[in-house]
This record gives C-alpha cells, structure tokens and sequence, in this order.
C-alpha cells in the first residue's frame, strides 16, 4: 500500500463531470463534463485523441455502446446525440422538447433508452424509434437488462420492467420510499435500491415478488451502489465507511423468515475507515477490489475479502465526483468535483 501514489496522467476538463465509460476492449476511454465538453482519449496513456462541445445549457447524461465506443449524451437543451472519436461532429441527434434529458442506457448490441421527464423512447441498434410511451411519474434510471430484452425503468414510485421485444411493461415494484437510485447485481438476479428512507431494498429479479429484502435504515442516505464481480456483495456509500451487504446470507435469513434487526447485521460488514465522506464507489469488473472515494479527495482500494487496502492516495482537485476502472485492467480513472481526472495504476 501506497499512501503517495502519484496519478499515470491527469488531464483537466472545464466543468464537473458527468460520467466516464469505455469501450468494451479499453482501448478508448469518453469523460464527459457537466458544461458540455465530452473528451475521447486512451485510458492507459491518456493520449487525448478528440473533444468535442455537446450541448447547449449543459451536459446531463452519458452512456457508451461498449463495442463501437461510440457515445450517446443527453442534455439540458432536451437533445440526444451520438459521438464518434473518428467523426468531426454529433452522427445522429433527437430532440425531446423543452425538458431535460436524465437517464440514458445502452446495450452491447446496440439498442439504446432515453428518458425525458414522464417520456421514454426505446431505439434499435439502427437508431429506428421501437418504443414510446409515458409513465405516471418521472423517470430517473434506465438499465438495460437479460441481454437488452428488458428495460428497467426507476420512478420515484414504482420500478417497472418493460418488455422491449414485446414492447409491454412485465412488473412493476412498488416503493413506499423514494428510491434515489437503483443497480442490476451483475448476474442480473437481484435488484438493490438505495431509498430516501436512509434503507436498502433487495428484489430478487427471478421471482419479481413485491417482498424485498430491508436493510437499515443507515446513518445517511445511500447515494452510492456498487456490485461486486460476481454479484454476492453488494456495496453501499455510507459516510466514511462502505457497507458490504452478503446477499446470499440475507436471502437465508429471508428464507428462514429471520428478520430482526440481530438477524440481518449477520449480512454485514464494514470497510475500514477512509478520510472524509465517501463520494464515489466502484468495484473492479473482475477483482474483488472496492474503489471508495471521499469529499475530501481521498481513494482508498480495499480488498473485500480479506480487507486488506491494496492503495491510499489523496488527489488534487477536489472531492471525488467518479471513479470507474478500466475493463480487465488494474487502471482506475477518476474524477474530481473541479474536473480533474487521471489515472491510478493499483498493484496487488
């Protein structure tokens, strides 16, 4: 463990940022700042390789076709448009209207979701208009799931799950608190929900069962999710420490109906304390190394496992805003409230 890891490269984009996402083989890396500026470059080098100015107003939202790296935004002034690192301008664009655009997915294969307001619009991979249709309340999430034949959409009252190959909605969740955000385990068998209430909510996405799996309410409300590789752990921001969730011992105790609060702390168990109030989080595709950020600049990598920090830095620029690693790689990007972004090498 290093407590002065210095960053491979930085580079500094002119408003906070919005989101980083790559190309499937990571050869390409997009960061996109609130003000508009969405930058290509390489990840391991950070050789800039293109930049571009996207929208009018501001930036809102990205997401990356992760086998062309080709990238979609949405923004302030109700567009969405799509980037190529090899065109000198947006290759397709779709106005919404007057209203933001504030959730975004895409799949592997190239359909894309978009989401304005109480309007979704579903595109094939040929950018042709498959779905759209309006919901009771504003959209806030989309994820794409079951290899993009369902489309996840988060309200602030229901989840609903939407065939796209049927174009019909399958389920819907209720929620009697406001979900602030939700995330698909990465083998797509459960559904976690970080609520206004200061709780978690597991839905087991086999069963679709309106029951969930409860756990808090925390100290603070959890803004940050992050599923581990093989989608056990899940882990939850909560002030200067991550919470990790073992959802097979809660489906256990769910099982055996053991729902007192005694019961459910057998879940979980807590990172080591890291410096300020965790901001961002991020496990590594493969490893089971939890990437935890702070407000006050710091990035601390856990092994969960044995939780053993593998790196501790502090980075200028502010709070950490994002961190993402490179797909398959030891590389983690991040970037900071003042739109500095770099790149750490972690070693094992």
């Amino acid at each position: 463990m290093s407590n002065r890891t210095r960053p491979q490269w930085t580079h500094q984009i002119s408003s906070h940022p919005v989101g980083i996402v790559f190309q499937e083989s990571a050869d390409l890396a997009a960061i996109a700042g609130i003000e508009g500026d969405l930058l290509f470059l390489h990840p391991e080098s950070g050789k800039l390789r293109k930049r571009f100015e996207t929208h009018q107003g501001g930036l809102t939202s990205v997401a990356c076709f992760p086998l062309s790296g080709e990238v979609i935004t949405g923004g302030e002034d109700g567009y969405l448009r799509r980037w190529s690192v090899d065109s000198e301008s947006a290759k397709w664009e779709f106005c919404f209207g007057k209203g933001w655009v504030e959730a975004l997915a895409t799949t592997a294969t190239g359909e894309f979701a978009g989401a304005s307001g109480k309007e979704l619009r579903v595109w094939n991979k040929s950018a042709e208009l498959e779905i759209h249709t309006t919901f009771e309340h504003p959209i806030r999430e989309l994820q794409f799931i079951r290899n993009g034949e369902v489309l996840v959409v988060s309200t602030p009252r229901k989840t609903i799950f939407l065939s796209v190959t049927e174009q019909k909605p399958l389920f819907a969740l209720p929620h009697q608190a406001s979900p602030l955000l939700t995330a698909a385990s990465t083998d797509e068998t459960w559904l976690a929900c970080g609520m206004a209430d200061m709780g978690v909510m597991l839905f087991d996405l086999r069963t679709l069962e309106e029951e969930g799996l409860g756990i808090g309410p925390f100290a603070t409300k959890p803004r940050h999710l992050s599923w581990s590789p093989e989608g056990l752990v899940l882990a939850v921001g909560n002030g200067d420490r991550a919470v990790y969730i073992n959802r097979m011992i809660l489906a256990l105790l769910h099982a055996n109906r053991e729902k007192e609060e005694q019961d459910i702390r057998r879940a979980i168990s807590y990172s080591e304390y890291v410096q300020g109030k965790i901001s961002a989080l991020s496990y590594h595709p493969t490893e089971g190394w939890l990437a935890m950020g702070t407000d006050e600049g710091c990035i601390q990598v856990e092994e969960t496992d044995s939780q053993i920090p593998l790196l501790q830095t502090t980075v200028a620029g502010g709070g950490i805003a994002l961190l993402k690693w490179s797909p398959a790689s030891d590389r983690l990007l991040y970037a900071t409230e003042e739109g500095r972004i770099g790149c750490l090498w972690v070693r094992h």
